[in-house]
C-alpha cells in the first residue's frame, strides 16, 4: 500500500478522499496492529519471557541467533510500552473518544466499554467516568503480566502456579 501511495500520487489522492478506503486504512494500519498486540499479549509475553531466559550471546553463535535475540528484545520493548501507551495516550485523548476518525483508528482497545455520557451527567463527571473506563484495558494487560510472572518465575513451585 505504501509503495502504491508513493509511486502513484494521483491514485493516492483518490484513495485518501474516498471515505470507505480511508476507514479501511485506519482500521488496517492502526486498529489491527493494536488489536493484535492487545489480544495476543499473553502469548507474545510468554514467548518473549522464555526467549529472554534462554537467550545466549557469543561470537560463535551466528547471525541467526543474534537476530533472534535482537528481535526478542525489540518485542519486549513493545510489550512493555503498550500499557504505558494505553495509559498516557488514552487519558490525554479522553475528550476525542466520540470522534469517528479517532474511534476508527484507536477504538479497538476501548471497544465495549461505557464511554457515553448520561443525560444528567456533567462534563467533569463524564470525563472522570471515561478515564476510569479507559483503565479497564490497562488492567486486562497488567493481569496478563502478573499471570506470566507467576508462570515463569515460579516454575519450580507448581503449587504457587495453581494458586495464581
Amino acid at each position: 500500500m505504501f509503495i502504491i501511495l508513493k509511486l502513484k500520487p494521483d491514485f493516492a489522492s483518490r484513495i485518501t478522499q474516498n471515505p470507505k478506503l480511508s476507514n479501511l486504512r485506519n482500521k488496517l494500519f492502526f486498529g489491527s496492529t493494536l488489536r493484535f498486540l492487545y489480544f495476543g499479549y499473553l502469548e507474545l509475553l510468554i514467548a518473549v519471557c522464555i526467549g529472554l531466559i534462554t537467550m545466549q550471546w557469543g561470537t560463535d553463535l551466528g547471525w541467526t541467533v543474534l537476530y533472534c535475540n535482537c528481535f526478542t528484545i525489540a518485542i519486549c520493548a513493545i510489550l512493555i510500552g503498550l500499557p504505558l501507551f494505553m495509559l498516557v495516550f488514552y487519558c490525554a485523548k479522553v475528550d476525542q473518544l466520540d470522534d469517528a476518525v479517532f474511534r476508527a483508528r484507536y477504538g479497538t482497545l476501548y471497544e465495549g466499554t461505557k464511554i457515553e455520557a448520561g443525560e444528567d451527567e456533567s462534563e467533569a463527571d463524564c470525563k472522570r467516568k471515561r478515564q476510569r473506563s479507559i483503565l479497564l484495558p490497562l488492567f486486562f494487560v497488567l493481569r496478563r503480566v502478573i499471570f506470566v510472572a507467576i508462570t515463569i518465575m515460579l516454575a519450580e513451585w507448581p503449587v504457587f502456579q495453581i494458586m495464581g
